[in-house]
């Protein structure tokens, strides 16, 4: 699934229009988040043609001179099925035939003030509510940073907006997926010391893929297997049904390839950070041990991530964010759930307490056995009260010569 996301400044200019046309043609995405139009709905909507030749859109006007946020589609891969929208997003669910499930896809563009992105994140947790089990995509300009290193030049400090979109990417549990080709995405456009950069668009996801977008190389593979496996004939259906049990199949394998046993990676890590340290002790600092202390402590990070990661989503923790050692308390969920999932006493009809293991199965079994067998000593009271006020309309002659066997002069008789 392909998602753009661009603050456009301004969809007025001819040649703006060509660009973001273009930008569509080349790349063939599934879904255009825009920012900052600068249009009001009718104009938004009478322009996507010239965008977008095949595309759907749902978007908010711009105030005045400033605002506007557009979410495009392409219909034949994202059926919309409820959207909604506040002055600075558009929220959007939508069944993904690329993925095969319900996204909760999100376009913002936040206010300046602070007080407007108060408003923002409100109803960022109030569409949440609608949509608690579909994964998270949601993107755009949030006019704000969440750590120092999203800065460069001017005042070296945190305002009570970067604050709030730190918290809020907490609370919410996404993630923030890092960019690949440059960490600012905004700059004032002055040289030397007047100079400010600032990484003020990003894409936060929810944790539901978390463990497999640790590896990059995934939507590579993917793609891969989606061209090798397709069947030499058949049906569009047969076809698709035969892809998707083929990338399944390769998911697992490319799983374990992969990631392995991270609990044996991780003890692996463990022991390779220790022989550096050792080294460092007892001959000396060199800048080789240096290196590799910082190789084998950032594998050991990773694989206790990923460690976290795998109880999180065997507890099915969704209010905690990973990366604050967490693991000990989503490993004792998934304790309290196993144990809860079994049955250590069972109490039978007689009221006796059965222990064992293997007296337990037989009980059970044998209740499930008999439980829809009719009774040999005939019904219970409230079931002949219950059929005496069904009326008799087959009397008990006929009955008796519709259930005999069948002769097989009658047979003979029907079939000749």
């Amino acid at each position: 699934m392909i998602v753009i996301s661009w603050n456009v400044r301004g969809l007025n200019s001819g040649p703006r229009q060509k660009v973001v046309h273009d930008l569509v043609r080349n790349q063939s995405p599934d879904v255009l988040f825009l920012q900052e139009t600068k249009l009001s709905v009718e104009s938004m909507v009478n322009m996507v043609p010239k965008l977008w030749k095949y595309g759907e859109c749902q978007c908010v006007g711009a105030h005045g001179a400033s605002g506007g946020v557009a979410c495009l589609w392409n219909p034949q891969r994202i059926s919309p099925l409820w959207w909604l929208s506040s002055r600075s997003a558009v929220s959007l669910v939508a069944s993904c035939s690329v993925t095969g499930e319900c996204i909760l896809l999100l376009n913002v563009y936040a206010p300046v003030e602070y007080q407007g992105k108060q408003l923002l994140w409100s109803h960022l947790r109030y569409v949440r509510s609608l949509a608690p089990f579909h994964p998270w995509i949601l993107a755009g300009d949030f006019n704000a940073i969440v750590e120092l290193s999203e800065k460069r030049g001017g005042i070296a400090r945190l305002e009570p907006s970067d604050l709030l979109l730190r918290d809020s990417i907490s609370d919410l549990n996404l993630m923030d997926v890092q960019p690949s080709n440059g960490r600012f995405t905004w700059n004032n456009r002055r040289t030397g010391e007047d100079c400010v950069a600032e990484r003020l668009d990003r894409f936060l996801v929810s944790c539901y893929w978390l463990m497999w977008l640790r590896d990059t190389t995934l939507f590579d593979q993917v793609g891969v297997w989606w061209r090798i496996g397709r069947p030499a004939f058949g049906t569009a259906m047969y076809i698709f049904a035969k892809l998707l049990q083929f990338v399944k199949y390769q998911l697992k394998r490319w799983n374990r390839w992969c990631f392995g046993n991270i609990f044996h990676d991780k003890v692996v890590a463990q022991e390779e950070l220790n022989n550096v340290t050792r080294l460092i002790r007892e001959i000396a600092v060199t800048e080789d041990l240096l290196k590799e202390e910082a190789r084998t402590l950032k594998v050991v990070e990773e694989c206790e991530l990923r460690e976290e990661i795998y109880w999180k989503q065997k507890a099915r923790i969704d209010w905690l964010q990973e990366g604050d050692k967490n693991t000990a308390f989503f490993f004792n969920s998934v304790k309290a759930r196993r144990h809860g999932n079994s049955i250590s006493v069972l109490v039978n009809d007689r009221g006796d307490r059965i222990v064992l293991f293997q007296e337990i199965m037989t009980e059970a079994s044998q209740y499930f056995a008999t439980l829809f067998k009719e009774d040999s000593h005939g019904g219970s009271v409230e079931e002949e009260q219950v059929l005496s006020c069904v009326p008799q309309l087959v009397s008990r002659e006929a009955n008796e010569d519709l259930m005999r066997e069948i002769s097989l002069e009658e047979l003979e008789e029907i079939v000749f």
